[in-house]
């Protein structure tokens, strides 16, 4: 029997059992050596075709990466010369892209690293022109713009899917998961949080994955799914923002009809955005790009002179005073006692300990 034969035996089964607290952990081992069987069977194709991106395995620069996914001339070209100094060839027909290139967003003293990816098409996940390759790329991003002509967004839905058949999870956090390899003691269940599963359930999704002894800690509330991709670590978890663009291409009225019934449908509307790569709203876009990637800019400045407004630290937010030390160099770590910090301190100038988490455009003064 081979491994597809061997995969729909086993969805005809999971589909044919009653589902009811009775049958959870039964349904649970299904759905697990369904999860292996898939996950053996991508491998296997991998280390057949080769695949590594081709040329498209991208070496990330700056201070985060997204790239620019889409169908084919959606103007993904165009809207990556505007956003960078880059100067990715236009024209008016498909698959003018070939490459993977890339250009530079400055903003907020950030240096966005932008790629533009060949255009894909529905069935990229399964290798249709070359999709695979620019999916597997796709992967080492932190941020996706999904590209769509305004006129076809449904491309959205279909790029969106794409992404998720090849394991990119897109504007979710991945469920905080720990599991640890013991020596004895068997499968070890604890939980922070209430859980729709049962403690056997979680213990024998780890014996199908062939863990005798382990611990695992669950801090949110999980499912079959999250636990085996947490296991297998074969998902990856991405930003994403909807690029709807030539907006200039339709008369005012069909903008706003057309806009009013995306929104209506989305899942996020506050990361989605509408632009004419041309001309209009590239401010707002290079905002929500920033504000997406979750970075902040932190302005220093020495004693009794003036912040240095020019060239500011950028770390993720959350970030501490340690941090930004490590930022600029590893050894200001042991060195620097406190700061002093103006902008989200109590008052202006207070010291502060290295553990205090910044915000954005704070300043500080490193003591030492």
């Amino acid at each position: 029997m081979t491994v597809i034969e061997r995969i729909e035996e086993l969805e005809e089964k999971l589909a044919k059992t009653p589902k009811n607290k009775g049958t959870e952990t039964d349904l649970a081992k299904i759905k697990t050596q369904i999860s292996l069987l898939k996950s053996q069977q991508e491998l296997r194709k991998t280390k057949k075709s080769g695949i590594s991106a081709y040329g498209y395995s991208l070496r990330k620069k700056g201070d985060a990466t997204c790239v620019l996914i889409g169908n084919p001339s959606v103007g993904k070209s165009t809207l990556l010369n505007k956003l960078t100094n880059a100067h990715s060839e236009t024209a008016d027909y498909e698959f003018t892209t070939l490459f993977a290139i890339q250009g530079m967003l400055k903003y907020e003293g950030a240096r966005i690293q932008v790629i533009d990816l060949p255009g894909i098409l529905e069935g990229a996940a399964s290798g249709t022109g070359r999709g695979k390759e620019v999916l597997s790329a796709a992967r080492n991003a932190n941020l996706m713009l999904i590209v769509c002509d305004i006129k076809k967004p449904q491309s959205r839905d279909i790029i969106a899917d794409e992404l998720s058949k090849v394991g990119i999870v897109l504007n979710k956090s991945p469920p905080e998961i720990s599991i640890r390899k013991t020596i004895k003691n068997g499968i070890i269940v604890k939980s922070t949080v209430k859980q729709k599963l049962t403690r056997k359930t979680i213990a024998e999704i780890l014996r199908v994955h062939k863990l005798v002894n382990a611990e695992i800690i669950l801090f949110d509330t999980v499912d079959v799914e999250q636990i085996n991709d947490a296991i297998l670590g074969n998902k990856t978890y991405a930003g994403a923002i909807s690029v709807f663009n030539k907006i200039d291409t339709v008369s005012m009225e069909e903008y706003l009809i057309a806009k009013k019934k995306i929104l209506e449908n989305a899942v996020d509307p506050e990361n989605y955005v509408f632009v004419s790569a041309q001309k209009e709203n590239l401010e707002e876009l290079k905002s929500l790009i920033f504000s997406r990637l979750n970075l902040m800019a932190i302005y220093t400045k020495k004693t009794n002179k003036k912040p240095d407004m020019e060239n500011p630290l950028i770390l993720k937010q959350g970030g501490t005073i340690l941090d930004a030390c490590m930022k600029i160099h590893k050894d200001f770590a042991a060195k620097t006692a406190f700061a002093k910090v103006w902008g989200s301190s109590r008052y202006e100038g207070q010291k502060l300990s290295l553990k205090y988490k910044l915000h954005h455009k704070d300043i500080i003064e490193l003591c030492f």
